[in-house]
């Protein structure tokens, strides 16, 4: 947002919060100031970044007044020096997976129960804003909600690879981590998030908080639970992060990234729920899956998370940007919840607020969990005899092969590749595959897996030709750049035609 917008958007702020020296004034009813609890620090001094880079020093209330306006910014009081340590990685493939029972099958245990009973009791607090008492007895309700699950559906030897601690903060409401250790050396991890503050467009006011963000909450709860009750231990470590004051500008997720930051911790790939049960009169129910458009993370996270939902839930898939500072992964919501920052986020304020749509989501956090932390070896398909796992591996070499030699011909790229190097290839699948198929594999992971390859190779294959024309190595970070800068550039093109068509 470049401040000339700012100065545009002040006008709408002022005449929702104009009023008489020390009032507040929204939608006809005036706020005295001095009678709104000191915990609410609405004086204290923030430094605001936004999007064109511009950083505003302001108080806690002039804070509050462009978040209700529509302003996306991220608060970097306490985290000025958050991102300079940034690192571009390709996030692991799902190509390996460990145990004999599918996936489908532990997903079936999911259920709607929990999440209900779960998110009365969590959007019955007055609100759950992270400066208030009430935001903190919600986050001790849930922590104490997460002990009593793992203590009762964890048996004895995962119990001993989990850990449960708050992430303290200077306000009053911690950030909570949940931590699975993995069984291998690595030290990849990947994590689970949710917001579990919520407010009204003034603090101080009651947010209920239902599906913004309790939805998220629960939901991500209820994968954990059936997670550690079918007694799944990860070859990767992995952690549910529940993350407080996301309102105020995703200032818990800055603090925790900022000391994983510093701490080196090696995260792989990271997935946020956050309002997950509103589903609108009249429009087709889909998972919807927020872009971030510098992450390189688009490339294979975003799609490993496709593959998933049409593999392992009842829905199809909605891609759209994620705009700045819009979650704890860095929104423009269409369709979405009129009811989030007030009163009115409740569970029963609508049949748009379904807890099946919200079960769907429980599907894919756990699936997108355990198969990023490679702990399952899928058994979708399994091979009856050797003869038949060649005939299954080479039927879907072939159409790898066909649907590259498209995508080449699609994109215009000439590559020479010698007879060698498609043999190695072929060696090299058919010996994965097929011990796959033997052992029990799913064949819609495996195709996709396919299919995700190509695009891989084709943005490979242009950045080479591209640093190449340019008299550059290709070096695998050369190569990560370009390849994240073209998606960028993709974005914006398709963002801007979409504002034109608008």
């Amino acid at each position: 947002m470049k401040f000339s917008s700012l100065l545009v958007l002040f006008p709408f702020v002022l005449r929702v919060f104009a009023g008489p020296t020390g009032q507040i004034v929204l939608q006809d009813t005036a706020f005295d100031v001095a009678q709104i609890p000191a915990e609410y620090a609405l004086n204290e001094q923030r430094l605001l970044e936004f999007e064109d880079g511009s950083k505003v020093w302001m108080t806690e209330l002039e804070k509050l007044k462009l978040k209700a306006g529509g302003a996306r910014f991220f608060d970097i009081t306490d985290t000025q020096d958050l991102g300079f340590r940034r690192i571009y990685s390709s996030p692991p493939s799902i190509t390996s997976f460990k145990y004999n029972e599918t996936v489908s099958q532990v997903i079936k245990t999911l259920s709607t129960e929990g999440p209900k009973a779960n998110l009365k009791e969590f959007s019955a607090f007055y609100n759950r804003y992270y400066r208030s008492s009430t935001g903190r007895d919600s986050q001790k309700w849930l922590l104490g909600r997460i002990n009593e699950i793992t203590n009762e559906f964890a048996a004895s030897d995962i119990r001993e690879l989990i850990s449960i601690k708050e992430f303290s903060h200077p306000w009053a409401q911690s950030s909570i981590i949940v931590r699975i250790e993995g069984d291998s050396a690595s030290d990849e991890v990947v994590i689970l998030g949710a917001h579990q503050d919520s407010t009204a467009l003034l603090s101080f006011l009651a947010a209920p908080g239902a599906d913004d963000d309790g939805s998220g909450t629960v939901t991500i709860l209820e994968a954990y639970r059936a997670l550690i009750a079918n007694n799944v231990k990860p070859n990767k470590t992995v952690e549910f992060h529940w993350y407080s004051a996301e309102e105020g500008g995703l200032l818990g997720s800055q603090a925790i990234a900022q000391q994983y930051s510093r701490d080196s911790a090696n995260v792989v790939a990271m997935i946020q729920m956050d309002m997950t049960a509103w589903v609108k009169k009249g429009t087709k129910e889909v998972i919807v899956i927020y872009i971030w458009f510098h992450e390189f993370l688009y490339n294979r996270l975003t799609q490993t998370l496709r593959g998933l939902v049409k593999a392992y839930t009842d829905l199809p898939y909605a891609d759209t940007q994620c705009g700045y500072g819009c979650s704890d992964h860095e929104s423009t919501f269409e369709d979405m919840n009129p009811n989030i920052h007030s009163g009115r986020d409740t569970i029963d304020v609508s049949p748009e607020f379904s807890f099946e749509h919200m079960l769907e989501f429980s599907k894919l956090a756990f699936c997108a969990t355990v198969l990023s932390a490679s702990v399952y070896r899928v058994t979708g398909l399994r091979a009856s005899s050797f003869k038949q796992a060649i005939r299954i591996a080479s039927l879907l070499y072939m159409d790898h092969r066909r649907r590259r030699e498209q995508a080449d011909r699609a994109h215009e790229i000439q590559i020479k590749s010698g007879t060698y190097s498609h043999a190695l290839e072929l060696t090299l699948f058919l010996i994965g595959t097929i011990f796959g198929l033997m052992v029990g594999a799913d064949t819609a992971l495996l195709r996709y897996e396919l299919d995700q390859r190509i695009v891989d190779d084709r943005l490979r294959r242009e950045a080479r030709i591209e640093l190449s024309r340019q008299g550059k190595i290709g070096t695998e970070p050369e190569i990560a750049r370009w390849i994240a800068q073209k998606e960028e550039a993709e974005i914006f093109k398709r963002r801007k035609e979409k504002d034109t068509i608008d």
